[in-house]
């Protein structure tokens, strides 16, 4: 399970934002930044495009396998090489 969270700046937004978990199997956090990209944008459960007709391009090509495999949490470095390069093998074997 997996939460896509926006934050938007705003004159009395504080610099401090404060978040809590509570699983009991442990929490992943990626927080990723960068400067506003001011053009549209449409948001689905895994992907951010920027039209609702890319949006669910890219969802048929997630759904398709072309976005690489699903990431495990578990593999050691050297095992998730070699499910990755499996992977691409196949898709470009389609």
């Amino acid at each position: 399970v997996h939460h896509t969270v926006t934050f938007e700046r705003s004159q009395a937004s504080s610099d401090e934002v404060i978040m809590a978990a509570t699983a009991e199997d442990g929490t992943d956090l990626l927080i990723l930044a960068g400067a506003p990209l001011r053009e549209p944008v449409a948001m689905g459960a895994n992907v951010i495009m920027s039209s609702s007709a890319e949006l669910e391009q890219a969802e048929r090509d997630l759904t398709a396998g072309l976005f690489g495999p699903s990431f495990r949490h578990t593999e050691e470095d050297s095992t998730w090489q070699g499910l990755v390069s499996e992977h691409w093998r196949k898709v470009k074997e389609m």
